[in-house]
């Protein structure tokens, strides 16, 4: 180990701590990031169950318009969507192919020295602040 003395090693020393303090601040912005977050679905889904309240008061009582000064609500009806309410009866013409690679059986194959077209180990560092 080299002395503490030695431009580089402090230099690499202040510049550790440094990245100590922006880790500690992105987990901050994480954490605000996700609290804000749920908030955002909290108004959302509030929002979505008023609107339903209002369009099945509005189906109950056979109003198809109300108008304001600022918007106009409107019962429309929606574009045909399809319900896959049982997609293994579903016949295998209509049905699309998932392929995904299988990293377990590449990572071993090329861990056994057998070249996979398409896949390469990369092998790396990285500076651990311990």
């Amino acid at each position: 180990m080299g002395d503490i003395d030695d431009p580089l090693e402090q230099q690499a020393i202040t510049i550790a701590a440094f990245c100590e303090r922006l880790k500690a601040e992105a987990k901050a912005i994480e954490h605000a990031m996700f609290s804000m977050a749920r908030r955002n679905e909290t108004l959302k889904a509030r929002a979505r169950l008023l609107l339903d309240y209002v369009k099945g008061k509005m189906e109950t009582a056979g109003i198809k318009e109300i108008p304001s000064p600022w918007f106009m609500l409107t019962i429309q009806e929606n574009s045909p969507l399809i319900d896959m309410y049982d997609q293994d009866s579903i016949p295998a013409k209509y049905l699309k192919p998932k392929i995904k690679p299988d990293r377990s059986a590449i990572m071993e194959a090329l861990s056994d020295g057998v070249d996979v077209p398409g896949v390469r180990l990369v092998h790396g560092t990285r500076l651990v602040i311990g």
